[in-house]
């Protein structure tokens, strides 16, 4: 019976192709802006992902504002690494530079700091050995010397946690650097990569969930659509329904034709959109140089929110349809 049905609704669309495809219209931008935009911020929340992560989520950055005449030296860092909680320090300075060669002309950052900031960063050199690549990090040392307006006070320094547990690092340095600055919470910054972290992912899925919205709304103008083309395709077809129920069709098999039928309509659409999408976010990597992907996931979703459309804006139409009474359809079209 459903095997029938489904011969029966693709010959009804393809009957009245235009009409099909203006019904289905809605169904396809609900689904492409769904996707694309599901897609592209997923994509967005991957790359600042990777670049947190490659920061280092288990990294505190330090900044002093105002010493109190008790500056940071480079032998009171040890002090810090006293603490359970905090595995490693360094001192930080950076600058940028124009270097030359023959073949071109480059703005390169240079960063003053000790040994210790690799294993902070998780840095891995293309050549050299840290600290002595001179086009990238330099000794803190050798920065204060090349470098003018600079001392030996350090004013920003990272510390890594001993574990993923960055908070009571965190407690631990600021516990430190209040007895040191005269409890003033004012004269220091701490920023919290882990957090940093996980306020953005909750950005991030907060937005994907806005837009799911929005797009989600697209989708059920369209089921509305198909609502209203299946009630007028029922009235159309009145007779034949007269005429099925006359010769035995059952209540059961009027309303599986309807209701396949807006099945039918709404997964094409949805599989078109699902096309249109793909081609769209290939577009934006090629333009855009960058590597957004159609994600399983949502094109899951997008088909089950696309027959759950199709069924429910479909059953009114359906059940209208199926409970005709045959001599009332026939006498209709008197």
């Amino acid at each position: 019976m459903i095997r029938q049905a489904v011969k029966m609704a693709v010959k009804s669309i393809y009957l009245q192709k235009m009409r099909s495809f203006l019904t289905m219209l809605g169904v396809i931008i609900g689904v492409v802006a769904l996707v694309v935009l599901v897609s592209v911020v997923n994509g967005a929340t991957g790359s600042i992902t990777d670049s947190i992560n490659s920061i280092g989520t288990n990294m505190l950055n330090v900044i002093i504002k105002d010493d109190y005449d008790k500056p940071v030296k480079l032998s009171d860092l040890s002090l810090f690494t006293e603490e359970k909680s905090i595995e490693a320090v360094a001192p930080v300075l950076q600058t940028s530079l124009t270097a030359s060669s023959d073949y071109a002309t480059k703005t390169i950052s240079i960063t003053g700091t000790t040994s210790a900031y690799d294993d902070i960063r998780g840095i891995t050199l293309s050549s050299g050995r840290f600290p002595t690549n001179y086009l990238a990090y330099i000794p803190y040392t050798s920065y204060i010397r090349l470098t003018e307006g600079y001392g030996m006070d350090i004013s920003s320094f990272c510390v890594s946690a001993s574990d993923e547990n960055t908070d009571a690092a965190e407690n631990a340095l600021s516990k430190i650097l209040l007895n040191r600055f005269n409890q003033d919470e004012d004269a220091f910054t701490i920023v919290n990569q882990s957090a940093v972290a996980q306020a953005m992912s909750s950005v991030t899925d907060t937005l994907s969930l806005v837009l799911g919205g929005v797009a989600g709304i697209s989708l059920l103008v369209g089921g509305i659509g198909i609502m209203n083309i299946m009630l007028v395709s029922v009235t159309e077809r009145t007779k034949e329904i007269g005429i099925r129920k006359a010769i035995g069709a059952g209540r059961g098999n009027i309303l599986m034709q309807f209701l396949v039928e807006s099945l039918v309509l709404s997964l094409t659409g949805c599989v078109i959109g699902i096309f249109l999408s793909w081609c769209i976010l290939m577009i934006i990597n090629m333009i855009g140089n960058v590597s957004y992907e159609l994600s399983s996931g949502i094109v899951l979703v997008s088909i089950l929110f696309s027959m759950g459309i199709g069924v429910i804006f479909g059953l009114y139409p359906a059940n209208r349809a199926a409970k005709m009474k045959p001599i009332d359809a026939l006498r209709q079209n008197e």
